[in-house]
């Protein structure tokens, strides 16, 4: 009964500790950061020790993102030339 426990312990902490390891990377994932890879590497080989996992947690939290490197399309393109040569 006790090894049970212990077992028991032991694979609720391991599934944890994968769960905190994968969350900055689908933090950063879901809001498109465009270094999802470089924080998935982060907390992958630094997330062990708290302060890579914060960091790699502040990076994808206030890390910019593909979303603000958008275009901004409520300001008209001033662009000349043939039409099929403008960025859209």
């Amino acid at each position: 009964m006790f090894t049970f426990l212990w077992l028991l312990f032991a694979l609720f902490a391991l599934t944890a500790a994968l769960v905190a390891t994968a969350l900055p990377p689908w933090i950063a994932y879901r809001r498109h950061s465009r270094d999802t890879v470089l924080i998935a590497l982060v907390s992958l080989f630094l997330g062990w020790s708290i302060l890579g996992w914060i960091a790699a947690l502040a990076w994808a939290l206030y890390g910019p993102t593909l979303a603000s490197e958008a275009l901004d399309l409520s300001q008209p393109q001033t662009t000349t030339g043939p039409r099929f040569l403008r960025r859209i």
